[in-house]
């Protein structure tokens, strides 16, 4: 799973370079969908009309938000967004993994300690498996590697800390909640974004944005009322241990 959780870093920052940042950001988002295809085979997940229904409200609302938002002059290219594609892909197969194969107590201090022996594992993997194929694209010159400076040395510190709360903070939700729940609710940084930039950088937000933020507060929430209702039975009798 590390392995395979640094891929989709890898896939996803080559998009960038050759993707519109609004499509890119569009097509990451709809993380949702798969996530909800691949909880069918994986986890047993039944189909749900209001579950399949959020979900498209919520995709459909992203879509709405990167049309009507400003693009940029870069290159876009069809390599970039099938890297883009396969990098959504391989983070939804992740939150489906991360949740199957997760911590399976009741008691939320347990499941909070694995996800986090959990996320530790997972960067000793990336260390034996991946760290020596840096130093070998180092000597090959496939990627040599330059020693940063002092002010790189701490945006590196800082980006190190800033990406374990990430990481514990996304272990915790999908164990807590579910990879589909995560996925919808992770859309609010969308409508979230829009608004930090009104505030604070005077953002024009056109009707489109608008009505596009909508729907995606609309599919989290619709979604939420689908997990309080059609919870499984199994879970309404058991009152989680602290």
């Amino acid at each position: 799973l590390g392995i395979e959780y640094t891929l989709e870093y890898v896939f996803w920052y080559i998009s960038l370079q050759t993707t519109l940042a609004s499509a890119n950001n569009c097509i990451f988002q709809s993380s949702c969908a798969f996530v909800y295809l691949l909880s069918v085979p994986i986890l047993g997940e039944r189909l749900q009309v209001r579950s399949t229904v959020s979900v498209l409200i919520s995709l459909f609302g992203v879509l709405l938000i990167a049309l009507y938002s400003s693009g940029d002059d870069k290159e876009s290219t069809t390599l970039g967004y099938l890297f883009c594609i396969l990098a959504t892909i391989l983070y939804s197969l992740y939150e489906v993994l991360v949740k199957k194969y997760g911590s399976q107590s009741e008691c939320i201090k347990e499941q909070l300690c694995d996800s986090t022996l959990f996320l530790g594992l997972t960067g000793v993997s990336n260390l034996i498996v991946l760290f020596p194929l840096l130093i070998i694209a180092h000597y090959t010159g496939l990627e040599v590697f330059d020693p940063p400076t002092n002010h790189q040395i701490k945006l590196i510190i800082l980006n190190v800390f800033l990406d374990l709360t990430c990481n514990l903070c996304i272990l915790f939700a999908i164990t807590l909640t579910g990879p589909l729940f995560f996925s919808v609710g992770s859309m609010l940084i969308i409508p979230a974004t829009i608004s930090t930039d009104v505030f604070f950088k005077n953002l024009k937000l056109s009707a489109g944005m608008l009505f596009g933020s909508f729907l995606v507060i609309s599919g989290f929430i619709l979604l939420h009322a689908e997990e309080l209702t059609f919870s499984p039975k199994k879970k309404s009798s058991i009152t989680p241990r602290l």
